[in-house]
């Protein structure tokens, strides 16, 4: 993993994605898990850009990283914030506790793509990915189709969902997501 670090932050780079979603659970307290970004005071050079901790703080339960990515030989920069979920929850997890990232990315907008990523195999990410495109089509649409998202992400990553118990959890999610969809469209009317 540890030479992958720069390419991790040339693709930040490249693409101009200014919002990076860690999700991770207790993996993170092993000592075989490195940080992929610098610390306080460090600067990491990729080449073309280096990258700077400008903040680091805690806020209920998530960490917020800010960093800045400034080209080595023009005068361009990128302001990029990592928020890092511990607790991202599981198929037996309140679902309500699933939107509270998914809100609050939301609310960061984003002017360029959301990078998400887990330490092993991309199921949380992928989790976090189809909930988020499933609050934007209800939003935008009103309209969702679950069979036909996951089959997407299948398709991309074949075994990104693990059992029946993961799309089960997609389809609770869509449900809830309706229900307030069709609430909060009712209060409009009155």
């Amino acid at each position: 993993m540890m030479n992958t670090i720069i390419d991790f932050w040339q693709m930040i780079w490249n693409t101009n994605a200014n919002i990076i979603v860690s999700l991770y659970g207790d993996e993170k307290s092993q000592s075989d898990v490195p940080d992929f970004w610098p610390l306080a005071n460090q600067i990491m050079n990729c080449g073309s850009f280096i990258v700077c901790l400008t903040n680091e703080y805690f806020e209920y339960e998530y960490i917020y990283r800010d960093f800045l990515l400034r080209s080595v030989e023009e005068n361009i920069k990128l302001e990029v914030k990592l928020i890092s979920c511990t607790y991202w929850p599981e198929t037996c997890s309140p679902i309500k506790t699933s939107f509270n990232l998914i809100n609050t990315i939301k609310n960061l907008n984003s002017i360029g793509p959301i990078v998400v990523h887990d330490f092993f195999g991309g199921h949380r990410a992928a989790t976090f990915c189809a909930l988020y495109t499933m609050n934007e089509q209800i939003e935008n649409e009103g309209i969702l189709n679950v069979y036909e998202l996951a089959k997407f992400y299948y398709l991309k990553r074949p075994g990104i969902w693990r059992h029946h118990g993961d799309l089960l959890f997609l389809y609770r999610c869509a449900e809830i997501l309706f229900r307030e969809y069709k609430l909060s469209n009712y209060d409009h009317r009155c």
